[in-house]
């Protein structure tokens, strides 16, 4: 009848730690700026002195607002959007010049039901991406991204398993400690 309690006990410890679990606190992940065609660090040719423009998405994260420059001027800004835009007047001269984007995300990830509901703010944070402008002779197509590739977001595959498996072999292993110390207790 003891083992019979143990075992049970056992199992209600841990099935109540499998499905008791809290949230979990952390930061939004940071932002993948994409463009269609191409990449960010593989870049977009421009004519030298031509008009450019062009736009893409945000990947991974909930853009709160974003504003891009080009040698200090602005050429392009949004707010709660998940596109971005760029347009402007390529510099005169040949070269390799960045568009530098600051990027302001919102983690607004409710806490848990033990955490603190009112006057609950979210967590902001800010990031710099830059996107590669080449301006050189011979360029015609002001939009047109250079970089190719399979993931030419940059965002890393998904590779990743499910932690379900985990959490089931560990509660097997429990109830099978469990057991044998019922069983040993029995023969004893």
């Amino acid at each position: 009848m003891r083992s019979t309690r143990l075992a049970v006990a056992g199992l209600v410890a841990g099935l109540v730690t499998l499905f008791s679990a809290g949230s979990a606190f952390a930061y939004g992940d940071e932002p993948i700026i994409t463009i269609p065609g191409g990449s960010a660090a593989a870049g977009v040719q421009v004519a030298p002195g031509g008009e450019f423009s062009f736009s893409g998405t945000f990947g991974g994260a909930e853009v709160e607002s974003y504003s891009a420059s080009l040698l200090g001027e602005n050429v392009g800004s949004g707010a709660n959007t998940t596109t971005w835009s760029v347009s402007g007047q390529a510099p005169n001269e040949n070269g390799t010049f960045e568009i530098v984007m600051t990027i302001t995300t919102a983690d607004d990830i409710a806490p848990s039901a033990s955490g603190l509901k009112s006057g609950f703010v979210p967590v902001q944070q800010s990031y710099t991406k830059t996107i590669k402008l080449v301006v050189g002779t011979g360029v015609s197509d002001a939009g047109a991204g250079t970089g190719g590739g399979d993931n030419a977001s940059g965002a890393l595959p998904d590779t990743g398993g499910s932690n379900v498996l985990l959490l089931a072999g560990g509660a097997a292993l429990v109830l099978a400690g469990a057991g044998a110390i019922a069983a040993r207790r029995r023969h004893s």
